[in-house]
C-alpha cells in the first residue's frame, strides 16, 4: 500500500476455512458449557431446572454439523475448479 500497489484479494476459500473451524469451536464450547450447566444447576437447586443447562448443549450439537457441511462445501468449490 505504500508503494501505489494495488492490494491483492483474500480467496473466498480461505473465509471457508475460518467459518468451519468457527463454528466447530463454537460447537465444542457450547457442548462443554451446557454440560457443565446442567451438573451446576442441578447440584445447586433442581433437576427439573437443570434441564435449561441443555439448551447451550443443544445449540452446539447444532454447530457440528454445519461446520462439517461447510468443509464439504470447500471441498466441492476446490474439486470444481
Amino acid at each position: 500500500m505504500e508503494k501505489g500497489l494495488p492490494v491483492p484479494e483474500i480467496p473466498a476459500a480461505l473465509f471457508a476455512d475460518i467459518h468451519a473451524l468457527a463454528a466447530l469451536r463454537s460447537g465444542i464450547l457450547l457442548i462443554l458449557v451446557g454440560v457443565v450447566l446442567y451438573f451446576a444447576i442441578e447440584q445447586g437447586l433442581d433437576e427439573s431446572l437443570a434441564l435449561f443447562g441443555l439448551i447451550p448443549a443443544a445449540v452446539g450439537l447444532a454447530n457440528l454439523p454445519y461446520a462439517t457441511l461447510l468443509w464439504r462445501r470447500k471441498r466441492r468449490v476446490q474439486a470444481d475448479r
